[in-house]
């Protein structure tokens, strides 16, 4: 049981740090170095903003028309998911975190941790059929963990969370 938490929360904590990193690369090609004054003068503004934000939302809503119900999965999925000892709709939940990824990418205001707890719980239900001795919950809630405790850096705290 132990090793197969430890390498569940390897594979989710990797795909969340490349998740992080991209939305983390794709917003330095378009975020401004702000002023050091406290002036905002019009001529210093960037064209990068507008089109970063309109090219998202373009893709954005593409990705959300291909979304069971036009509504993005999110943690309160997973929980119900959890609850009732199933796999969450993978096919969205993917889409989902590719919606987010677009949008974070993009300059939306979203949450980057609510994706992620749903990433990592549709990854390790994904991985779900290699591990038959740990329930659907379980695995649901080391993928969850993991995402975040990956992105905070913090896998003690993760494997804490676990076992308790």
């Amino acid at each position: 049981m132990i090793l197969s938490s430890i390498f569940i929360g390897l594979i989710v904590g990797i795909c969340s740090l490349g998740f992080f990193k991209i939305v983390e690369f794709m917003t330095s090609l378009w975020i401004p170095n702000l002023p050091t004054d406290l002036s905002f003068p019009l001529e210093t503004y960037d064209y990068k903003i507008g089109m970063a934000l309109f090219i998202g939302a373009i893709i954005a809503g593409q990705i959300l028309s291909r979304i069971d119900g036009n509504r993005p999965n999110g943690p309160a999925d997973i929980i119900v998911a959890s609850h009732r000892e199933e796999n969450p709709n993978l096919k969205d939940g993917f889409l989902t975190v590719l919606l987010a990824l677009v949008s974070l990418s993009g300059g939306a205001s979203v949450g980057i941790f609510g994706p992620l707890v749903h990433f990592g719980s549709c990854i390790s239900a994904l991985l779900s059929h290699q591990f038959k001795h740990l329930n659907k919950s379980i695995i649901m809630s080391i993928g969850a963990g993991s995402a975040i405790s990956a992105v905070f850096s913090i896998p003690i705290g993760e494997a804490v969370n676990n076992f308790v």
